[in-house]
């Protein structure tokens, strides 16, 4: 009797909706050009047929291209965020960011100036808890993988953090790693990171998920530098490094 070995199994995440990426929309091999086996509920499974899968590049025509390392033995499900691409169908009346920057570098955005929806449930005491904390969120999607920008009220402090695990029934969030410091549930500030890698031609395409009426305030990153910014409502903004 032939015993099949699972070598790995992904499922994306789209990192704009927070919702599982179910549509055939993903080209997905390993190193040697193996395809996954496609799976109801999104899940690809890659069988070791002797040899372990050590990458894995995914494609698409509407996310960024994403290449991931998977470990060995890496038995459970792991949960990959694939960042939307220049042909991705954003919904009417949401803003993007546009332009040129050095080829390879990190654009980001956190929009400070409109309400955020996310929210601390308890306070963060990292001497009680360092590698947990828990959210509201009301939309109710998967945050495994999302970034955030927390600070204290008047941004005294302020800090990213990673989610490496969620649970949506608690609002239970595992740390990538620990924050540098405790931060009360009433005063903290919770803003989603949203961001995505210029091309080698240095363009790049940033989709935010926010519906404007009117110009907002915002922070904006290049590979970690930040500066003060504002996006309009009902256009492309053009921001150039």
């Amino acid at each position: 009797m032939i015993k099949i070995k699972v070598s790995c199994v992904l499922q994306f995440l789209d990192d704009y909706t927070e919702n599982v990426i179910t549509d055939p929309v993903l080209h997905i091999k390993d190193e040697s050009g193996r395809k996954p086996l496609r799976k109801e509920g999104g899940y690809y499974v890659f069988l070791e047929n002797g040899l372990p899968v050590k990458t894995v590049t995914v494609t698409s025509p509407f996310y960024d291209r994403e290449t991931i390392r998977a470990g060995e033995a890496d038995l459970e499900v792991r949960k990959v965020r694939l960042r939307p691409g220049k042909n991705y169908p954003v919904p009417p009346g949401m803003i993007c960011m546009e332009g040129k920057a050095p080829a390879g570098s990190c654009v980001g955005v956190v929009i400070t100036g409109m309400e955020s929806s996310f929210r601390l449930l308890y306070d963060y005491i990292p001497e009680k808890e360092a590698d947990y904390l828990e959210l509201y969120h009301p939309s109710g999607g998967d945050l495994t993988g999302m970034e955030f920008l927390i600070m204290e009220s008047g941004k005294k402090k302020r800090e990213f953090f990673r989610v490496a695990e969620y649970k949506k029934e608690t609002g239970r969030c595992r740390l990538t790693k620990p924050l540098s410091g405790s931060y009360k549930k009433a005063g903290s500030l919770l803003y989603p990171f949203y961001y995505t890698r210029s091309a080698e031609d240095g363009r790049y395409f940033l989709p935010v998920r926010a519906r404007l009426a009117e110009p907002v305030s915002c922070l904006i990153y290049l590979d970690g530098k930040e500066r003060e910014g504002e996006l309009e409502p009902g256009k492309n903004n053009k921001v150039d490094f």
